[in-house]
């Protein structure tokens, strides 16, 4: 209905931080995917907005541009783009 519920992330390089989050998308576990395209890396948390996992994306660095975005498929697979640097 559009009440706000909560913020998470804020700014820096640990677990739970984001810089430059691109792309975003809820999967099929109910946990929230945030490609941090400043951190290279696929920032994972839980609904409450925990931090789960962080998982590096080599294939990030060096871009120019972030344009990395997010999509679940629906064979529940993670679909991530990585365009050239």
């Amino acid at each position: 209905d559009g009440t706000f519920l909560r913020a998470f992330g804020g700014y820096g390089s640990e677990p739970g931080q984001l810089i430059e989050p691109v792309g975003i998308a809820i999967g099929p576990d109910d946990r929230v995917y945030v490609a941090d395209s400043g951190n290279q890396r696929l920032s994972v948390f839980d609904k409450n907005g925990e931090p789960v996992e962080q998982i590096a994306i080599p294939s990030w660095q060096g871009q120019t541009t972030w344009v990395n975005y997010l999509a679940f498929g629906l064979d529940d697979l993670l679909y991530m783009t990585a365009p050239a640097a």
